[in-house]
């Protein structure tokens, strides 16, 4: 928007600043504002970077249709995880040298807390 037409929409008053704020979002420079002096300050903020990763033969869709039935909680199996010796024996390394502050032991309901 130019100085002068804002200023022509300010000498309204506030049915101008309505019109100054429509015409500012609707505007081709939505990311920035302009000085008193009509000079163009980018808001870097308010510029959208979208990260978008690469694809390429990514075979699933994005989407899940609301059709999509539900799963029968009978057909499903608890997640199981094999704690082979080997894995155990990592684990307890990785507990072992891990600082103190990082280790939060979770109680379960009934059962004592372990040291």
């Amino acid at each position: 928007m130019s100085l002068r037409k804002r200023q022509d929409f300010q000498g309204e008053g506030y049915e101008g600043e309505l019109k100054i704020r429509e015409t500012e979002r609707l505007s081709e420079r939505p990311f920035g504002t302009h000085t008193k002096r009509g000079r163009f300050i980018l808001d870097i903020d308010k510029v959208p970077f979208f990260n978008i990763p690469d694809l390429t033969g990514f075979n699933l869709k994005p989407y899940v249709s609301h059709a999509t039935g539900k799963i029968d909680p009978a057909f499903k199996e608890p997640r199981q995880v094999k704690l082979t010796p080997k894995l155990h024996e990592k684990i307890a390394e990785l507990i072992a040298n891990a600082p103190k502050e990082a280790i939060s032991v979770k109680q379960e309901a009934g059962k004592p807390k372990v040291k």
